[in-house]
């Protein structure tokens, strides 16, 4: 398989030490760099730059991706907040590796940097990084206060696509809004991990708060009609203001904008 000879080539140190004296550090994230990779696991990888100017920096991504086999499909660089410049390769057997590149000057501090398992560190930049994410506190009020409002604007947003028939649309904002109510309830259960991001799978969303909220949100995502969709969109309502009520006091949510949701889906479905 194509990603065992990516692997090889980062663990026997062939990929390594062919890279050039610009790059500063190389590391796994995700699932390969906490030891829970399964098969379908695609391979994430971070690589920072020394600083340089736009064409230069283009320039070294295109240099370091030649260094690793040839996709079938490439998607990139495309610029992903919190992640920088991401590169998606596609090989014939479905591998899918994805390459995040930074600049020492551009790559943020980010609790999810715990996790990285560093391959290479020219410098120490990487350990200095992945210091400074264990010493940065997430304040999750915060987190909780984003994740609900996220819900709130989407609900809305989704709303608005319904009427207008954009159910394609629809169905993407009730995707999101199903994101945002797992970490509300991750939140909520003391379960939230900041070194992971939403987008965990069901499975491993059941291991961390129960088969009973998992059931519920695997529920939420509805077929290609205009009926299932709506029925989707209010019961994620409903799950929306019933977690406010459980957890919303603790973090200092401000219910309005749950009234503000309640009146609009209430207008929207005529009841």
């Amino acid at each position: 398989m194509i990603l065992d000879q990516v692997l090889e080539t980062l663990h026997d140190g062939e990929l390594v030490s062919s890279l050039p004296t610009y790059v500063q550090g190389l590391a796994l994230a995700g699932s390969y760099a906490r030891g829970t990779a399964v098969p379908g696991s695609d391979l994430d990888l971070f690589v920072i730059f020394e600083p340089s100017g736009s064409a230069v920096y283009r320039e070294r991504i295109e240099q370091v991706l030649s260094l690793l086999p040839q996709p079938v499909v490439r998607r990139g660089p495309v610029p992903v907040a919190h992640f920088g410049d991401s590169v998606t390769l596609l090989y014939q057997d479905r591998t899918l590796v994805q390459i995040n590149f930074n600049t020492t000057d551009s790559i943020e501090v980010n609790p999810m940097r715990r996790s990285s398992r560093v391959l290479f560190d020219r410098s120490g930049f990487y350990a200095r990084l992945i210091d400074a994410s264990h010493r940065s506190a997430t304040d999750q009020r915060i987190v909780y206060q984003e994740y609900s409002d996220w819900f709130v604007i989407r609900a809305c947003y989704a709303i608005n696509s319904l009427e207008k028939g954009e159910l394609m649309k629809t169905t993407g904002y009730l995707h999101e809004m199903r994101v945002a109510l797992a970490q509300i309830i991750r939140l909520g259960e003391g379960r939230y991990d900041q070194t992971r991001g939403p987008y965990l799978p069901l499975s491993r969303f059941e291991t961390e708060v129960g088969a009973a909220a998992s059931e519920r949100l695997g529920a939420l995502m509805p077929a290609y009609s205009r009926d299932s969709i709506e029925g989707s969109l209010l019961e994620s309502v409903r799950a929306f203001e019933e977690l406010q009520e459980s957890y919303g006091d603790r973090f200092s949510y401000d219910i309005s904008a749950v009234a503000l949701l309640r009146i609009e889906v209430t207008k929207w479905a005529h009841l």
